[in-house]
């Protein structure tokens, strides 16, 4: 029994809830041989919630010296936004392309997704996350870069934002991604017929607002690229 202003009193404590939006990574999912989409139907989100947004991480390798990109993404047969997107090649046989991409599905506790690229390739993977209690759908900013253990350091973020990073390497060893300002959710190797990559997604939340937030990835493909997108 707790005593309370001399007064027995039995009482629960009740953990304070999250500050800011809620991140959530729903799953990971591949597809290989000779194609240009990804269909994943039946994508577990969640229950319903008003402004609740699907974010996709997109990671697709290519076995020519250049990378295809990506041109759609649909939930629900809904046309999303795809915010950035960046790929690196070593200009011999491999390139890869990475991207983030969202639509708010606001109903059901299910969604079926749709990434469509350029043209044909061995394998690729998306990330799946939902982020709940979001001010706007519109990211604070969406950064890119390419190189070898490639970073951005001035990505807004604002009061009790959150960050997503999609993340690709040529030609990796089976070694994983050392990230920089999110926490990796996957990060496999990943390919078909002999053509692979490296391939990470990870987030961060509950961040301090700042015009120079940090995201980068290092590892040992040497060709590597990222994108970063912030919410709050």
């Amino acid at each position: 029994m707790n005593q309370l202003n001399g007064f027995g009193a039995n009482f629960r404590r009740f953990s304070a809830p999250p500050s800011g939006p809620v991140v959530t990574h729903r799953g990971t999912f591949t597809t290989s041989g000779s194609v240009n989409s990804i269909t994943q139907t039946g994508v577990s989100i969640g229950a319903a919630a008003a402004g609740r947004l699907v974010v996709v991480t997109g990671h697709i390798v290519r076995a020519a010296a250049a990378q295809r990109t990506f041109s759609a993404v649909t939930f629900n047969g809904s046309g999303g936004t795809i915010h950035g997107q960046t790929g690196i090649n070593d200009g011999v046989n491999e390139g890869v392309q990475v991207g983030i991409m969202s639509g708010v599905v606001a109903t059901g506790t299910t969604v079926d997704i749709v990434v469509t690229w350029s043209g044909l390739l061995p394998a690729g993977l998306i990330n799946v996350y939902t982020i709940d209690g979001l001010v706007s759908a519109t990211p604070t900013e969406t950064l890119t870069t390419t190189g070898n253990d490639p970073s951005v350091t001035t990505l807004d973020v604002a009061a009790s934002g959150v960050v997503v990073g999609a993340f690709g390497g040529v030609e990796p060893s089976t070694g994983a991604f050392t990230l920089t300002g999110v926490t990796a959710v996957d990060d496999r190797q990943f390919g078909a017929g002999g053509t692979n990559m490296r391939a990470a997604a990870g987030h961060a939340s509950g961040l301090s607002a700042t015009s120079a937030y940090t995201v980068g990835c290092a590892s040992s493909a040497g060709f590597e690229a990222l994108v970063a997108s912030s919410w709050a």
